[in-house]
Parts: C-alpha cells; sequence; structure tokens
C-alpha cells in the first residue's frame, strides 16, 4: 500500500482577499481526488482573523477566541470536502484515523481544541498513521523571518527536526492567528516521531503534487 498522507492546508488558500477562492479549491480537489489513506486538515485563514479581531472588541479571552476560529476551520474542511468527492468529514481525529485505516479513502478535519492549531492536529494525524506530512500555505517554504515583512528572510530548503522546532519556538506566541507556519507543538510532534514533512506554496500546485509524492520541490524539506 502506498504511504498514507496529512495535508495540512493553511486557510490561507482558502480564500482570495475577501472572497473564498473557488478555483484553488477546486484544482486542489483535481489533484487530491481520489487518492487513498489521505487525511486534510483544513485552517482557519483570513475570515477566522475577521471573526477573532471582532470578537476581540468584545473582550473575550483567548479560549473563546480560539473556539470561534475553530468554528471557522470546520467551516472551510466542509467546503473542501464537498469539494473532494467521495471524502469524508470528521470531528474527531480517532474517527479519522480508524477511517483511514479501515477504509483508506479521505478524511476532512479542522481543528479540534483551543490552545491547539490545525497544524497540530494534522501532525498528530501524520504521527498516528507514520504518514507523510505536507503543509500547503501561501508561504513557499521555512524561512529565518516573516518574508513578507523581511525581504531579506533567508529560505531553507532543508532542516533538521530540531532545527525547525527552534525556529518555531522562537516565533510562536500561542495567541490566537499570530503563529509561525507551523506551531511549536506541531513541530515538537513532528520532531518526536521523525514524519517525513514538506513545506509548500498552494500556489505552485506542481510543487503540491511532488510533495504529496514525497518527491523533489522548490518548497523546504525536514529530514533526520
Amino acid at each position: 500500500m502506498k504511504k498514507a498522507v496529512v495535508i495540512s492546508l493553511g486557510g490561507s488558500m482558502i480564500f482570495k482577499g475577501s472572497a473564498i477562492n473557488v478555483d484553488f479549491i477546486k484544482r486542489f480537489a483535481g489533484i487530491v481526488r481520489g487518492m487513498e489513506s489521505l487525511g486534510i486538515v483544513v485552517g482557519g485563514g483570513s475570515m477566522a482573523a475577521k471573526y477573532i479581531e471582532a470578537a476581540k472588541q468584545f473582550n473575550e479571552d483567548n479560549y473563546d477566541l480560539d473556539e470561534i476560529g475553530i468554528s471557522v476551520t470546520h467551516a472551510n474542511a466542509r467546503l473542501v470536502k464537498a469539494a473532494v468527492k467521495g471524502a469524508r468529514f470528521f470531528d474527531h481525529l480517532d474517527e479519522a484515523v480508524y477511517f483511514l485505516q479501515a477504509q483508506h479513502g479521505i478524511a476532512v478535519m479542522g481543528g479540534m481544541f483551543p490552545g491547539e492549531t490545525t497544524d497540530t492536529v494534522a501532525a498528530l494525524l501524520a504521527e498516528s498513521m507514520n504518514a507523510r506530512f505536507v503543509n500547503v500555505s501561501d508561504v513557499d517554504g521555512i524561512y529565518s523571518a516573516n518574508p513578507k515583512v523581511f525581504k531579506n528572510a533567508r529560505k531553507y530548503h532543508v532542516l533538521s527536526p530540531s532545527q525547525l522546532v527552534k525556529l518555531a519556538l522562537e516565533h510562536d506566541s500561542r495567541r490566537p492567528r499570530e503563529n509561525f507556519v507551523i506551531d511549536a507543538l506541531a513541530a515538537k510532534i513532528l520532531a518526536r516521531s521523525g514524519v517525513e514533512a514538506h513545506f509548500v506554496s498552494g500556489r505552485n500546485l506542481d510543487d503540491v503534487k511532488n510533495a504529496i509524492l514525497g518527491k523533489h520541490h522548490s518548497g523546504t524539506v525536514i529530514l533526520e
């Protein structure tokens, strides 16, 4: 059987400005449709950010801000599930794992717990399935700093698990909507189990395909 794959699909790819990026969702669905043993965990994106920023005006605490963000990830995940024929949506990790092990189909999820990002959910799912982890966002790899802000940020093509954890710890504030390309907890989960991990941009679907297959791409690979 082919190696299982878990995709952490950033919510940044679900939206284009304030509109839902239906074109991307269709093209992404075309890549993964018919795959076996595939988990897709979808983030909240700019819409989650808008809800969270609005809720801050009413002095909601971080726990409730996270709950709001999780609700948006579920809506995004259901949208992706609708686009991928035969996919199933799951609220709970153990149910998704059982389905993937028994049916070898496509399981789609959003967030689960406050304080835990969708990257962490995807990392746990990848660990439980001994799967390849693929992070798809609007950033084409891991950088030394936010490349959208710092033009001289260095891009890493290969990192060790410990290097990834170090970078994530430096940038992970644990506040809603304020995290590195991957959060520190997710990075630690990938590192502790030696999960094969790839970081690519959803704007380059050839890279996405190659990362899913474990082939060369222009993003970042995490190797022991």
